[in-house]
């Protein structure tokens, strides 16, 4: 189950296939787009190039739940959803400041904790306010 056949993106970019091996049989795997991007923070803009790194950085996750899955379904071709990622990952979810939020992304928050968390490390008040005034 270690050999995978070429990836390939769907032509409305919605969904990659790929083939693994399972019990020496070939089985066509298909994860949605949208997992990668809750998942693996695939951009929602990104093209095919990027799409594959991202996919290909993954596998070996990936192809752990597509064989889990394989375990308890066995079939030719499967579908993996992000209700396949969710059970036990919630620690490798993306986290929430930089998530989309009306189509522009919310990175402000988590700015915020990053100032203070160093504010809180930095030992000089002079320094401190030298490096809040070069963030804001």
């Amino acid at each position: 189950m270690h050999a995978p056949f070429e990836p390939t993106i769907s032509a409305d970019k919605r969904h990659l296939t790929f083939v693994i091996l399972s019990r020496g049989e070939p089985v066509t795997c298909v994860v949605s787009r949208a997992t990668l991007e809750a998942y693996f923070w695939l951009a929602p803009n990104a093209n095919d190039a990027w799409t594959l790194k991202v996919f290909i950085d993954g596998f070996r996750r990936i192809r752990a739940i597509a064989e889990r899955k394989l375990l308890t379904r066995p079939s030719k071709q499967i579908e993996l959803s992000a209700a396949d990622f969710a059970k036990g990952s919630a620690r490798r979810s993306r986290p929430s400041a930089g998530r989309a939020v009306g189509g522009a992304i919310k990175w402000d928050t988590g700015r915020r904790r990053l100032v203070a968390l160093l504010m809180r490390t930095v030992s000089s008040s002079d320094c401190g306010a030298s490096l809040a005034s070069n963030v804001g």
